[in-house]
């Protein structure tokens, strides 16, 4: 029983691995004086995080 646990934990972690891999992007967003909102134009490709 105590190797099904540490294989099921094993697997969790490998599991969950490639999501730290991952470089996320950070986007400044600048407001115009007196507005509330802002648009930006870009993209989100695949599995990348912003």
């Amino acid at each position: 029983m105590r190797i099904f646990k540490s294989l099921m934990v094993c697997s969790a972690l490998l599991a969950a691995a490639p999501s730290f891999a991952d470089a996320t992007r950070l986007e400044v967003v600048h407001f115009a004086a007196g507005s509330s909102s802002s648009t930006i134009k870009s993209s989100v490709k695949g599995y990348q995080t912003v």
